[in-house]
C-alpha cells in the first residue's frame, strides 16, 4: 500500500477529530472535555469531577513516575492506609507512554492531543482492515471514518473513558490477523498476539472483548475464507432461491413460535405483549443468519457453489415444522414434549446434515496449514500471555475488591439500553447511550444484500460480518432481552462475563464489523456504478454518504469543557506544609469507586502528596470498611475521639473540605455542605488554616478542650464527646428536606393525583409545563397516598427512603387529611426508624389530632440522634379511618416556618463560590464570575413551610464591580417556587441598572401563596457579569407595607 492513502487518510481523522470535539482545540492548552453533550448552562465549567479527571491523573502519574518523585509503575499517592498505599491498580500504561511524548504541548495539551490522537489510531485501524476486505480506497476512508466518530466512542473519550481510546487495537488485531492469512508472515502473527498483550496491560474489558471477537472471528475466517475449491458446482442460474428462503424462514418461524409459546405460558404475559416478539423477531433473523452461515461454509467445504449450499441446506430447515407439534401441548399430555420434539429435530437436523456433507465433500480442498499455525501461534502465544496476566489481576485486584462476585444481573440491567437507543439520541451522557443511526444500519443492510442475489462477490466475508454484528447488537442489549437470554447464559457460564456491568461495550464489535458490512455495501454500489458508466457518480457517492452519516453523528453542539487553568492557593499550602511521612483527607470521602473523588486526584498532581482517598473501578474492601466507613461522620462535620484516633493511626497531619456541589452532592446529604463545614470548623481538634474557592484547609491537633489546646487541661473521652456533641449538633441548617409522595412505595393504599395539594407539578411533563399545559409525564403515580377502611387493608401508607442525617435535634412534619373519626379513634401511626431497624421515635395520632377533617394538616414529630446515621419514615395506616398523606418535611427542631431572613451562603447551590464580603450581613456572600461559573442556581432553598397569603420577598444583591456590558443586561434571575421550583409563584429578572456595587440593597418581589406549601428561593445567575449575593428577606404584606 502506498503512503499516499495514508497520509490522505490522517489528514481526514484529524479533520474530523477537531470537528468532533469543537471547542477542545480554541482551549487546547487551558481545558480538557468532560462530556459529550453538556447539559443547558454547563458547556464551560470549573474542574469538573469525572473520569476524565481520573484519566488525566493517570496519565501525569506515569510522567511522575519517569520525572518525579515516585518509582517506575507505582501509584504511592492513593488509598493509602496505616501500612501503605491498599489499592494495587495502576492503569493506562503502555498508552500513557504517547502522553509522555506530547508532553512538550504541556501536561493539558498533551492530554487533548491524545484525545486528537485517537481519532488518527482508531480510524487508520479501521481503514487497514477495511481495506482487506473491499480492496476499495473510498469505501474503507468511510468505515475508518465512522468508526473514529460514532458517538459512542467519542462520548467515551471526552468522558476519559480509556476503551474508547483504545479500541483501535481490536481492529488492528483483526487486520493482523488478516495479513498474516493473506502473507503468512510471522510479524503479522506476532503483532496480533501482540495486540492482545498490550490490551491485557492497559484495559480488562477491551482484553475481554478482543478475547471474544478473536475466539469467534478467527475460527470462521479460516474456514469460510479461505479460495473457492476447484471443482464448482454448474448452472446456478436455475437454482432456485426462494425454495431454500422458504425453508429457512418455515424453520426460523417454527423455533420461534415454540419459544414465544413457553415463554408466554411461563411469564403469564398476552400473546400480543411487546416482550413476546423478542423470540419471534430475533429467533428469525438468527435462524436466517444460520442457515446463511451453514450455506457459506458447506460452499467452502464442499463442491456446491453458494446459491447450491443455500438451497440444500434451506431444504433441511423444513424439519423444525415438526415443533408446531408443541401446540398440541395442552390436548396431549406428554411429559417434556417440548424437549422430546426439539431434540428429535435437531437430531434429524444434524442427521442430514453431516449426510450432505459425506456426499457433497470437495476431496480435493487444501488449506493453507503454515499460514494458519502461524496465526494461531501468534495469536495464540499473546493469548496466553494476556490471560496470564488478567488471572493475576483477578487474583491481585479483582478478588479482594468490591466486586470480586461480580455484577449482579439486577446492576447490570440498569446500565442496559433499549433497542431505541440504537437508532435515537436517548440517554446521551450515559452507559445506555449506544447510537449507531440509521445510516450506518441501512448501509450495513445494503451490504448483507448480495447474499440473497444467485452469485454473490465474498459470500464468507458478508456471513461473518453479519453473524458478529448481530450477536455484538444482542449482547450490547444486555439482559432486558428475558425473551432470548444469550447474555444471561454467557454471565452464568462463561468466564469473566459477569465483571462488566456495561454491556454498552459490546457496540465495540458491532460497530467494527457494521462499519466493514457498510464498506463492502459502498463497494458493491460503486462496482455498479461502474458498469453502467457513471463515473462521476461513482467518484462521489462515497464522499456524499460520509456527509450523511456524519452530519447524524454530530451533536450539533459544543462538548462540555472543564477549565483546568485556574489556580488555588490551597494546592500550594498543602505542597509546602505537609511533612514527609503525612497524609492528606479529602472530605466529603467516598468508598473509592465514585467519580466524585476524582477532584482529589486531581489535588495530587498539583502537590505530589499522598492522601487517604483514591478513586478507582475496583476498590480493596478493606479500604471501605477500615478507611471510609470510619471516617465516613466527617462528612458530615462529625469529628469525634473514635476518627481523631483513626487519622493518628493513617498519618494525617491536613484536611481539605470541598463545599461544591459536584463534589458534595446532595447524594450525601439532604443539607448544604456549609453544614458540615461549619462543624469542622467549630470542632476543638481541628485548625483551620485557609480557604480559597471552594476548598477549605485544616490542620488535625491535639484532642483537647481547647480550641488549640493550650494551656487546657485534658477531659476524659467522655467529656469530649459530650463537648464535642454539644458544639458540633447545635450548628443547624435553615434547609429542610422534603419527601414527596411520588418516589415513596406503598404496602397498602393507591395513589391519587390533587392538584390543591403539594408536588401536583412535580408529576407533569416539564415540555408541557412550560407551555402551560398540564400534561402527567410517564411514570407519574400521584402526589397524594390514599388509603380507605374497607377497600385497604392495614399496613404502611408510605415508606421513606434511608437518608443519612448529622447528629441533632429534628422535627419531622407529616402532611395528612383524615377522617371524619372519633376524637380518640387511632387513625395512624408515624414511625422514625433509625439504622433500617431500630424505632427511634413512633406517635400514634388519633381523630382528635386530625380534625377538622378534610384539611391538610402538619403533624408534627420530634427526634433526636447522638450521630450520624441512617434515618427513615414510615406512616400506618390503621384501617379504621380514610388516610390521605401528601408529604414529609424533616428539619432542625430549631428553625421556624414561614418569613424570616435566610443567609444565601446557607442554602444550597450549583454554581459559584462563598467569598468573605464586609459589605455582607454576615461578612460573607455567594459570588457568581462571568465566563467561569455556570448559569445556574447561586443559590436555592430553604423549602420553608408557608401558609396561604400575601408575602414580599427583599433579594439583598450587588455587583462586584461597574459591568461594561451595559445598563440593560440581565444579571439574575429572581424565583420564589414550591415544587422544588417546578410551579412559579413570582420571577424577576434583574438588570445591571438594578444593582449597585458599594452595597446590597434589596430588589423586591411579591408572592402570593395559595395554599399551605414548602416554599423555595431562587437566584439564577445569568453568566453576564460578576454578581455577589448576601440574603433574602420575606415579610408578610402587612409588614412589606410599613
Amino acid at each position: 500500500m502506498s503512503k499516499r492513502p495514508i497520509v490522505l487518510c490522517l489528514a481526514l481523522f484529524l479533520m474530523a477529530g477537531i470537528i468532533f470535539t469543537w471547542p477542545m482545540t480554541l482551549d487546547f492548552f487551558s481545558s480538557i472535555p468532560y462530556t459529550l453533550r453538556p447539559i443547558s448552562g454547563f458547556e464551560r465549567v470549573p474542574l469538573m469531577p469525572g473520569d476524565q479527571l481520573q484519566s488525566y491523573y493517570w496519565y501525569w502519574l506515569f510522567s511522575d513516575n519517569l520525572f518525579g518523585n515516585s518509582s517506575l509503575l507505582t501509584n504511592p499517592y492513593e488509598f493509602n492506609g496505616p501500612a501503605g498505599p491498599m489499592s494495587t491498580v495502576y492503569a493506562n500504561f503502555p498508552f500513557s507512554i504517547l502522553y509522555v511524548l506530547l508532553l512538550p504541548l504541556g501536561s493539558i495539551g498533551a492530554y487533548n492531543g491524545l484525545i486528537l490522537l485517537s481519532f488518527l489510531l482508531c480510524g487508520l485501524a479501521m481503514f487497514l482492515l477495511a481495506r482487506t476486505w473491499t480492496k476499495d480506497l473510498w469505501a474503507s476512508l468511510m468505515a475508518g471514518l465512522i468508526f473514529a466518530v460514532f458517538p459512542y466512542r467519542v462520548s467515551h473519550i471526552a468522558g476519559g473513558q480509556l476503551t474508547g481510546y483504545v479500541i483501535f487495537f481490536l481492529p488492528l488485531c483483526l487486520y493482523f490477523i488478516e495479513q498474516t492469512l493473506t502473507t503468512g508472515r510471522k510479524v503479522y502473527g506476532g503483532a496480533a498476539g501482540l495486540c492482545f498483550i498490550l490490551m491485557s496491560w492497559m484495559d480488562p474489558h477491551t482484553s475481554f472483548l478482543t478475547t471474544l471477537t478473536v475466539g469467534a472471528y478467527l475460527p470462521s475466517r479460516i474456514l469460510l475464507i479461505q479460495p473457492f475449491p476447484l471443482v464448482q458446482g454448474q448452472g446456478w442460474k436455475r437454482i432456485s432461491f426462494w425454495t431454500g428462503f422458504f425453508g429457512a424462514l418455515t424453520g426460523g418461524l417454527s423455533i420461534s413460535f415454540m419459544f414465544w409459546i413457553r415463554f408466554g405460558n411461563k411469564t403469564g404475559l398476552p400473546f400480543w405483549h411487546l416482550d413476546l416478539l423478542q423470540p419471534l423477531i430475533l429467533g428469525v433473523i438468527s435462524t436466517l443468519l444460520i442457515w446463511l452461515y451453514l450455506s457459506a461454509l458447506f460452499s467452502r467445504l464442499t463442491t456446491l457453489s453458494f446459491a447450491e449450499a443455500r438451497l440444500q441446506m434451506g431444504k433441511l430447515f423444513f424439519i423444525f415444522l415438526l415443533l408446531w407439534l408443541y401446540a398440541l401441548k395442552s390436548r396431549i399430555n406428554v411429559p417434556h414434549l417440548g424437549l422430546i420434539v426439539m431434540l428429535l429435530c435437531l437430531g434429524l437436523f444434524s442427521f442430514l446434515l453431516i449426510a450432505q456433507w459425506l456426499k457433497q465433500r470437495d476431496r480435493l480442498l487444501m488449506f493453507d496449514r503454515r499460514r494458519i499455525w502461524t496465526v494461531i501461534i501468534g495469536v495464540g502465544s499473546g493469548f496466553l500471555i494476556a490471560s496470564a496476566y488478567l488471572l493475576y489481576v483477578r487474583t491481585t485486584v479483582f478478588l479482594p475488591s468490591v466486586a470480586s462476585k461480580g455484577r449482579t444481573i439486577a446492576e447490570i440491567r440498569m446500565f442496559s439500553p433499549k433497542a431505541s437507543n440504537f437508532l435515537f439520541w436517548q440517554d446521551i451522557n450515559s452507559e445506555r447511550f449506544v447510537l449507531l443511526g440509521w445510516g450506518l444500519v441501512i448501509l450495513a443492510v445494503f451490504g448483507l444484500i448480495p447474499l440473497f442475489r444467485r452469485n454473490p462477490k465474498k459470500p464468507g466475508h458478508l456471513v461473518l460480518a453479519g453473524v458478529l454484528a448481530f450477536l455484538a447488537a444482542i449482547l450490547t442489549l444486555g439482559p432486558t432481552l428475558n425473551a432470548f437470554p444469550l447474555y444471561q447464559f454467557l454471565y452464568q457460564y462463561f468466564p469473566f462475563f459477569k465483571y462488566s456491568r456495561v454491556p454498552g461495550r459490546f457496540l465495540m464489535i458491532g460497530m467494527i464489523f457494521l462499519c466493514l458490512l457498510a464498506g463492502m455495501a459502498v463497494t458493491t454500489i460503486r462496482e455498479g456504478l461502474a458498469s453502467r458508466g457513471w463515473m462521476r457518480l461513482r467518484k462521489w457517492l462515497p464522499l456524499m454518504i460520509i456527509l450523511l452519516v456524519l452530519a447524524e453523528y454530530h451533536t450539533w453542539q459544543p462538548l462540555g469543557i472543564s477549565i483546568m487553568s485556574m489556580d488555588n492557593r490551597i494546592y500550594k499550602q498543602i505542597e509546602k506544609s505537609l511533612s514527609d511521612g503525612k497524609r492528606v483527607l479529602e472530605l466529603p470521602i467516598w468508598p473509592g469507586d465514585s467519580h466524585q473523588s476524582s477532584a482529589y486526584e486531581y489535588t495530587v498532581t498539583r502537590t505530589r502528596k499522598p492522601m487517604i482517598n483514591g478513586y478507582a473501578p475496583v476498590v480493596v474492601r478493606d479500604y471501605v470498611r477500615q478507611i471510609f466507613w470510619p471516617l465516613f461522620p466527617m462528612d458530615y462535620g462529625e469529628f469525634k475521639p473514635n476518627q481523631v484516633e483513626k487519622l493518628k493511626k493513617l498519618k494525617v497531619d491536613l484536611i481539605t473540605f470541598h463545599d461544591n456541589s459536584m463534589v458534595y452532592p446532595e447524594k450525601i446529604s439532604p443539607f448544604p455542605p456549609r453544614l458540615a463545614l461549619k462543624r469542622l470548623m467549630a470542632s476543638p481538634s481541628l485548625k483551620f488554616i485557609d480557604h480559597d474557592q471552594d476548598i477549605f484547609l485544616f490542620s488535625t491537633l491535639p484532642l483537647r478542650g481547647g480550641r488549640n489546646g493550650v494551656g487546657v487541661k485534658p477531659k476524659t473521652n467522655l467529656d469530649l464527646i459530650n463537648d464535642l456533641s454539644s458544639k458540633e449538633s447545635i450548628i443547624t441548617s435553615p434547609v429542610s428536606t422534603i419527601f414527596y409522595t411520588n418516589y415513596l412505595p406503598q404496602e397498602t393504599g393507591r395513589y391519587v393525583m390533587d392538584p390543591l395539594a403539594s408536588g401536583y407539578y412535580l408529576l407533569m411533563d416539564e415540555k408541557a409545563l412550560l407551555q402551560g399545559k398540564m400534561v402527567p409525564r410517564p411514570g407519574a403515580k400521584g402526589n397524594v397516598a390514599l388509603a380507605s377502611p374497607g377497600q385497604d387493608h392495614p399496613g404502611y401508607l408510605v415508606l421513606g427512603p434511608n437518608r443519612y442525617l448529622p447528629s441533632g435535634k429534628y422535627r419531622a412534619r407529616f402532611r395528612i387529611k383524615a377522617g371524619p373519626a372519633d376524637p380518640l379513634q387511632e387513625v395512624g401511626r408515624l414511625e422514625i426508624i433509625q439504622d433500617r431497624d431500630k424505632l427511634l421515635k413512633q406517635k400514634v395520632f388519633l381523630g382528635r389530632e386530625v380534625s377538622p377533617f378534610g384539611t391538610w394538616i402538619d403533624v408534627p414529630l420530634e427526634f433526636e440522634t447522638s450521630q450520624v446515621g441512617e434515618i427513615r419514615f414510615r406512616i400506618y395506616f390503621s384501617g379504621k379511618v380514610s388516610l390521605h398523606f401528601n408529604l414529609a418535611i424533616i428539619g432542625f427542631a430549631d428553625q421556624n416556618t414561614g418569613p424570616g431572613v435566610i443567609e444565601a451562603e446557607e442554602l444550597l447551590r450549583q454554581t459559584g463560590t462563598v467569598v468573605p464580603d464586609t459589605l455582607a450581613s454576615g461578612k460573607e456572600a455567594v459570588f457568581g464570575k462571568a465566563g467561569f461559573h455556570p448559569p445556574v442556581f447561586l443559590c436555592h432553598g430553604p423549602y420553608r413551610t408557608f401558609k396561604p397569603g400575601l408575602y414580599r420577598a427583599g433579594f439583598f444583591i450587588r455587583l462586584k464591580d461597574l459591568s461594561p456590558i451595559g445598563k440593560e443586561k440581565n444579571v439574575v434571575l429572581l424565583e420564589v417556587a414550591t415544587d422544588m421550583g417546578k410551579r412559579i409563584f413570582s420571577k424577576r429578572t434583574v438588570k445591571v441598572q438594578d444593582l449597585k456595587t458599594d452595597g446590597y440593597e434589596p430588589v423586591r418581589l411579591d408572592f402570593n401563596v395559595p395554599f399551605q406549601c414548602e416554599v423555595g428561593y431562587r437566584v439564577k445567575f445569568l453568566g453576564q457579569t460578576d454578581v455577589l449575593v448576601d440574603r433574602i428577606e420575606v415579610l408578610d404584606s402587612g409588614e412589606g407595607q410599613r
